[in-house]
């Protein structure tokens, strides 16, 4: 292979990395462009859709004085938490679930806490049930009412207490949380908020308590942690508390002129306070949302890769295995054959005068009565080739036959060879 082949070969790989490397990364040249889901990043394009976002959240964390908090966003997939090496200082952050874990994910995120990380996972439908239910703890799925609300019962008013601080907040449209029966012997759930003893989940949904439904004191914010364990787990049955036009909602009561702490003071001491009371790392999950139909299959590819990847062996045998491949195309790929056809005018050569057609048909005609005897007396090539004049013409035993094939200088008229053919069309013998 010339130096000219191989220069053509690394440059196709060259390009080719671009390319994966371009379409990987259109996910975070897209990350300002807001698609509904709750984000920390705004859309100057559609400014109806940022009350929906976390912009606020995420500026009051960033500029959190006391400690230092690094904020990152993930694409790829939750398995990622396997390489964090400070577990205890981070908290994985997932609101609004919109895609269930698998099974890969699951068990990164247990492993995760195991070793003492922090998750908190805000959602008001099911599909967060997937990694929930590892821990007995169940999102209802179906609205939560309660008689305390503000302005409307889609917006209900819950008390919650963290390290005997107590809050008022307002969510947005809430599910519940079911949880197994209380035991003072389990310690590991602890309840942070809840709704009063009229609340209920309407399972049917007509707006009305029924007999089916969950009733009374119905759970909003969970916690699960292990007795002497590092992780922490917070489960939220609304996502909507984390929004910009949640976050500054609540810290009042009704009937009552004391203000206790909002929204926003609950966020802020929970993961100041409790999860990351020395600083450390916040990691939104990107995964979890639905993407446009154009960046969906990036996200996917990202996430298949992440969750490929996480694994040292898998991913050491991964590249392993893209080296050779790239090392049998450098080397033994063959280049294609120039297909042009060269056509060379001076190439031509003037064809020999033609022969004379008798004298070709008489030479024809005497090969086929050699043939002829061979397959009359069963005789090899070699055997016809040693016999003399006077053999083959005792075998032929027809003067004009014997003519032909014995005399070399007798030409012959074309009635003579019309005569001729027709005697071997009817010579047997």
């Amino acid at each position: 292979m010339n130096w000219i082949t191989f220069t053509k070969r690394i440059i196709a790989i060259v390009l080719l990395v671009f390319i994966l490397g371009a379409y990987f990364l259109a996910p975070t040249f897209q990350s300002n462009s807001g698609d509904g889901s709750i984000t920390p990043f705004t859309d100057p394009n559609d400014v109806g859709k940022n009350w929906k976002k976390c912009s606020t959240f995420w500026d009051m964390m960033s500029k959190e004085g006391q400690n230092n908090y690094e904020l990152y966003t993930l694409i790829g997939s939750p398995t990622i938490l396997r390489n964090i090496e400070q577990p205890e200082k981070t908290v994985y952050l997932a609101i609004g679930v919109e895609k269930e874990y698998n099974a890969a994910e699951i068990e990164s995120l247990k492993d995760f806490y195991n070793r003492g990380g922090k998750i908190v996972i805000a959602d008001d439908h099911t599909l967060a049930n997937s990694f929930s239910q590892e821990y007995e703890i169940n999102y209802y799925g179906q609205t939560f009412w309660d008689v305390d609300y503000v302005y409307n019962v889609s917006f209900p008013r819950v008390h919650a207490f963290l390290d005997y601080t107590e809050y008022v907040l307002v969510l947005d449209k809430p599910t519940g949380l079911w949880t197994r029966p209380f035991d003072k012997n389990v310690t590991s759930i602890s309840l942070i908020a809840n709704g009063s003893k009229d609340s209920f989940i309407d399972r049917n949904p007509n707006g009305y308590i029924d007999l089916l439904d969950a009733q009374g004191y119905i759970p909003t914010i969970v916690q699960n942690k292990k007795e002497g364990g590092a992780g922490t787990i917070i489960f939220i049955s609304d996502s909507g508390i984390f929004t910009d036009d949640f976050i500054n909602r609540g810290g009042g009561a009704n009937g009552s002129a004391t203000q206790f702490n909002n929204n926003k003071k609950f966020l802020r001491d929970m993961f100041v306070n409790r999860l990351l009371p020395t600083g450390g790392k916040i990691i939104f999950d990107e995964s979890r949302h639905e993407q446009n139909k154009y960046l969906n299959p990036v996200y996917n590819t990202l996430e298949a890769i992440t969750i490929l990847t996480s694994n040292p062996r898998e991913m050491g045998l991964l590249l392993a295995g893209m080296c050779i491949i790239l090392i049998m195309v450098i080397f033994r790929a063959k280049d294609k054959e120039d297909w042009v056809h060269k056509y060379d005018i001076s190439s031509i050569r003037r064809r020999a005068d033609l022969p004379d057609s008798r004298r070709e048909i008489r030479d024809r005609m005497k090969s086929t009565v050699m043939r002829k005897l061979r397959m009359i007396h069963s005789l090899t090539y070699e055997e016809v080739q040693a016999m003399t004049q006077t053999q083959l013409a005792s075998m032929v035993k027809d003067h004009d036959i014997n003519e032909l094939l014995l005399n070399d200088q007798r030409e012959f008229s074309n009635e003579e060879l019309q005569m001729l053919t027709d005697k071997l069309r009817k010579w047997e013998r």
